[in-house]
């Protein structure tokens, strides 16, 4: 339980910061389609989050809730959801956990 509450504790922390300070904005008002480079980036970070999460010893159920939950907060705090970044996360953090397994 310890290591779930860690890798939940920092996401919160991760997104209050972002909120608070804006490390990482996104305005909108823009069209919303693919962008490759950007949801490869989604990608990969979900895929790593939650990767990470499972070697630290987060149960992999709760490591794919809590890393895509961090991918919609994220878009939260940015202030423009995108649903194709989105998209990116949930299978990322899939993936992640499909590695995590394989290993």
């Amino acid at each position: 339980m310890k290591p779930t509450l860690l890798y939940a504790g920092l996401s919160v922390l991760a997104l209050a910061a972002n909120l608070r300070w804006k490390f990482d904005t996104d305005a909108g008002g823009y069209v919303e389609k693919f962008y490759p480079a950007k949801q490869a980036k989604h990608f990969a970070a979900a895929l790593a989050l939650a990767f990470v999460a499972c070697w630290i010893g987060v149960p992999v159920w709760w490591a794919v809730g809590i890393t895509i939950a961090d991918g919609v907060l994220f878009e939260v705090t940015q202030g423009s959801m995108n649903p194709h970044d989105i998209a990116a996360d949930i299978l990322g953090a899939f993936a992640g956990v499909g590695l995590w397994r394989l290993l």
